[in-house]
């Protein structure tokens, strides 16, 4: 579908190779031009994970039992990389890239900016989607304002996912990008996602 899920197939140890190479900085580059927005409200019950950014400050997700992650901390440019997925098989994965932005890239992240933003990187996708258009949905939170879209692959390849769900949100200082793949139409695990992501919480 994407280029990212393209890249994020079959095995979790292929996925987890990803996370030193171009998905990564992909990532940051969307990330660089990205805003803010504004709705998912029902309470993630887990531990609360703390996520160094190098230097400024952490990204806490309150991590449900049911996911396995692993997190790689960057310091150019200041960054966390977060990869999560089923404690076995291969379901669903989840792709993050939160980064740091200054005082200056936080002033220009408006949420028609975010919104703006969300919906043009749907275009690559919509094109071998099932759908026309891509809705796009607010994800808020007491510290998280964001908007993502999901679509349906309309022929995935054996192996790779037919579900994706995609989209930006800003937490404090930290600009987050997302990328949310499963095999079957209904899929507890990204509500959870989506929720954990709302609740998201960042100390500088």
């Amino acid at each position: 579908m994407t280029a990212c899920e393209k890249r994020c197939r079959r095995t979790t140890g292929a996925c987890q190779g990803e996370m030193g190479k171009k998905g990564a900085m992909s990532a940051f580059v969307l990330l660089v031009g990205i805003a803010v927005g504004g709705a998912a409200e029902a309470q993630v019950t887990g531990q609360a994970h703390e996520y160094v950014v190098p230097n400024h400050g952490k990204l806490t997700l309150a991590f449900p039992g049911n996911l396995k992650g692993f997190s790689k901390p960057v310091s150019e440019p200041a960054s966390v990389l977060l990869r999560f997925r089923p404690q076995t098989g291969d379901a669903f994965y989840v792709q993050v890239t939160s980064v740091w932005l200054d005082a200056t890239k936080i002033a220009t992240s408006t949420p028609e900016h975010l919104k703006a933003t969300v919906a043009k990187t749907a275009q690559e996708p919509l094109r071998h989607s099932v759908e026309k258009d891509a809705t796009l949905k607010e994800l808020r939170g007491a510290e998280t304002r964001g908007f993502y879209y999901s679509l349906t692959d309309r022929a995935p390849g054996p192996g790779e996912y037919k579900y994706l769900s995609q989209g930006s949100f800003l937490t404090g200082e930290m600009m987050t990008i997302f990328t949310i793949l499963h095999r079957e139409p209904v899929c507890p695990e990204k509500e959870t996602v989506l929720q954990m992501f709302a609740q998201a919480k960042y100390v500088k």
